[in-house]
């Protein structure tokens, strides 16, 4: 993940991050906001509840971020589809950074 968050590319790029627990996720997801960061683009962050909780306070000084909570979205894809829409036509022109966590899926189990 870390070398695509690094390659400033002008298509979508997906990338799976897989991690044992809560550390390895806060980890690795820290590693692409302040990636992202550093570039000056925004980051889109759409977890459940534990996960947000675990990412905010490693977050704190990345202004750029925009935080969803995925139990206001839910298990269907198309709310979650249309929330990085969103996101992009409010960045519209510049590159921007997603995480997602799945709803069914949290950073605790």
């Amino acid at each position: 993940m870390a070398e695509l968050a690094q390659a400033r590319v002008s298509r979508l790029r997906h990338a799976a991050l897989l991690y044992a627990g809560p550390g390895e996720f806060a980890v690795g997801v820290v590693r692409f906001v302040e990636t992202a960061a550093q570039a000056g683009d925004p980051v889109l962050v759409a977890c459940a509840g534990p996960g947000l909780d675990l990412l905010r306070p490693r977050l704190l000084g990345h202004g750029g971020v925009t935080w969803i909570d995925m139990r206001g979205i839910g298990v269907n894809p198309a709310r979650l589809i249309d929330a990085i829409s969103l996101f992009g036509r409010q960045h519209h022109g510049r590159a921007i950074w997603c995480v997602h966590e799945p709803a069914g899926c949290t950073s605790d189990s």
